[in-house]
């Protein structure tokens, strides 16, 4: 399976050469990777080029690719048409996934997301008395408000959850708006690597990333990712609560905080009670949305940390 993320961050000349990647700078060669044990693809600089040859290499293997803008956030994400045999009778079943098991669906998303939050909070402020007693507080109300999420959460339980956690989590000055540095833009980063992941898993599975069971927008290609990935953002967070600030305050995001981003990429996570790779449990998930889709509306198998 593939496991590797690769991220080039200087000009570079990539090409297939014997089934591997190959990162050509200046005319020499500089680094080479099987292009099966490629997951994720990270191009982090505007002078990079690459053959149709590697492209449809990384398509075969359902390898996703990562397009970074000038302030190194992700700007763009490719996957493959087809990551799995029965794509055209998943994708049909999943047109076909009715609206009250859509709604069911997100409901569990929500409930996972919240709890997710509060375990979040819970980790991330152990040490200190004072934050703890805030963060225990905080999360025995977020664990509350998962109870009451009804189908399709039509009380919008989710956005009153956030708008408890974050400022425990970073702050009470802290304000979640995607256009600010610092903590945001490293959340934007954090939360851009997750969600190739996970649609790259969704791809796998046979579901098309764009037909979601929430988010529908007609211009967005990955409206399941953006469903998906829901559970697993208080993960990112988690990172970016342990980054060291200095990291944080530069105009631009690091290379370092970055660097320690991607190492989601490589962590551990819970699944069905069994600790193993990111990887792994990311596919068990996605085969869980097509289960959940396309089957008999079986729960959904999410992931921990």
């Amino acid at each position: 399976m593939a496991h590797r993320t690769v991220t080039v961050s200087n000009p570079s000349w990539l090409k297939k050469d014997l089934d591997q990647l190959s990162i050509q700078q200046e005319g020499q060669e500089v680094g080479r990777v099987p292009i099966e044990d490629i997951a994720v693809l990270v191009l982090d600089s505007h002078g990079i080029a690459m053959t149709q040859e590697l492209i449809v290499a990384l398509v075969k293997v359902n390898a996703a690719v990562v397009y970074c803008d000038e302030k190194h956030l992700p700007s763009a994400l490719v996957v493959p048409f087809e990551g799995n045999t029965l794509h055209g009778k998943t994708i049909r079943e999943q047109a076909e996934c009715s609206l009250p098991k859509k709604k069911q669906i997100w409901k569990h998303v929500v409930q996972a997301k919240i709890a997710a939050q509060a375990d979040a909070l819970e980790a991330c402020h152990a040490t200190s008395r004072d934050d703890a007693r805030r963060a225990t507080t905080t999360a025995r109300d977020l664990r509350r408000m998962a109870l009451t999420v009804k189908s399709g959460d039509p009380s919008n339980v989710e956005g009153q959850a956030a708008a408890a956690y974050f400022p425990a989590l970073f702050g009470n000055e802290f304000l979640r708006d995607r256009d600010l540095p610092g903590t945001n833009a490293a959340l934007n980063y954090g939360y851009a690597v997750m969600r190739a992941m996970v649609a790259r898993a969704l791809v796998g599975a046979g579901l098309h990333p764009a037909l979601g069971v929430h988010h529908r927008g007609p211009m967005n290609s990955f409206n399941l990712a953006d469903d998906a990935i829901e559970p697993l953002r208080p993960i990112v967070d988690e990172a970016v609560v342990r980054l060291d600030i200095r990291h944080l305050e530069e105009v631009k995001l690091s290379k370092e905080a970055r660097k320690a981003l991607l190492e989601l990429t490589v962590c551990t996570i819970k699944i069905a009670g069994m600790r193993t790779g990111i990887e792994p449990a990311l596919a068990r998930y996605g085969a869980s949305w097509r289960e959940a889709i396309c089957g008999e509306g079986r729960k959904l198998v999410i992931p921990t940390r």
